[in-house]
């Protein structure tokens, strides 16, 4: 998603540490192949493709997140903007 992924945890067991980064990077790869708005094969990628012309089947985990974008929308007064990514990277 063009996010750089760094874990840090405490750990007794340098062998839970491992596993449990392990599993992080796991939930991070997955989320990564649903939502990557760089990956034309994504969920995400297909109904940014798609949508403005035909109705797009998406699953229920990028459903919900659209869903509690837009109650964080009305919530934050329009502060915070899913979209805003489709222009924001011209004001840099």
């Amino acid at each position: 998603m063009g996010t750089p992924i760094n874990v840090e945890l405490w750990s007794r067991s340098e062998q839970q540490a491992k596993t449990c980064t392990q599993k992080v990077m796991l939930e991070m790869r997955r989320i990564d192949a649903l939502m990557s708005p760089y990956k034309p094969e994504s969920e995400l990628a297909v109904v940014n493709a798609k949508a403005s012309h035909e109705a797009v089947k998406i699953g229920e985990e990028l459903f919900r997140l659209i869903e509690r974008s837009i109650d964080l929308s009305r919530l934050s007064e329009g502060a915070f903007d899913i979209t805003f990514a489709s222009i924001g990277y011209r004001y840099d």
